[in-house]
């Protein structure tokens, strides 16, 4: 047997057999003189981490408080695709529009569709308030 685990052994039921806990035997065997039998007890008495950035995020954020965050601001993004595709369409009819009065209703439209942009823009943090 390795003679490092012997003597911690050894020390640890020394230590039990007088009555301490689990924590005070454990302090008492890190301070304590013999410097191998401290080494053993760290090496053994400590949980190890690993820290990864996966680790590191999975503890930080759970699915619900992912899709909380994350799927609103995802819908936003989408309503701004398709706002661009309507003003695409609105500029083409703008450009083929014959009366004055039909170039007013486009107008109308593209301006209600900016002020729509400019809310989600705020919405998502693009913009100030």
């Amino acid at each position: 047997m390795n003679p490092g685990l012997e003597a911690t052994y050894e020390a640890y039921f020394a230590l039990y057999d007088k009555g301490l806990d689990q924590d005070a035997i454990v302090l008492a065997l890190l301070n304590g003189e013999d410097r191998t039998v401290a080494e053993v007890t760290a090496k053994y008495s400590t949980e190890k981490y690993e820290i990864t950035v996966h680790n590191f995020s999975d503890a930080l954020t759970t699915t619900d408080s992912w899709l909380v965050n994350y799927v609103p601001k995802a819908i936003l993004v989408y309503h701004t695709k398709r706002l661009k595709t309507r003003r695409k369409e609105l500029t083409r009819k703008l450009n083929e529009a014959t009366s004055q009065e039909e170039m007013n209703e486009v107008f109308l439209k593209l301006q209600q569709l900016t002020e729509i942009e400019i809310n989600i823009n705020r919405k998502l943090g693009r913009l100030k308030k």
